[in-house]
């Protein structure tokens, strides 16, 4: 039985607020932290521009993780599910 493990990432803006809306329900990524399924991600949004976290963050569940087939080589497919969030609503007014 693999042991589930916790996985900080960031996440840009425009991402993030369709994770925290839950229209995004999976994420793609460079496979280089072995996620399995059963673990936890926190996404953390981050500014690309200027390089800054905003204290916003996302914790999600990987219900399922795909690799292989129509998934590029080197690449992780996830399907998640939004547990919590820790985040500054003000922050999203326009």
């Amino acid at each position: 039985m693999n042991k589930k493990r916790h996985h900080e990432l960031k996440m840009w803006p425009e991402y993030f607020r369709l994770l925290v809306d839950d229209v995004k329900l999976s994420d793609i990524r460079v496979d280089d932290r072995d996620i399995q399924d059963g673990d936890t991600v926190c996404f953390r949004e981050f500014f690309q521009v200027g390089g800054g976290f905003t204290g916003n963050e996302v914790m999600t569940f990987a219900t399922r993780v795909l690799r292989g087939g129509a998934i590029p080589k080197g690449y992780v497919f996830i399907c998640l599910r939004k547990l919590s969030s820790s985040i500054d609503e003000s922050y999203f007014k326009t």
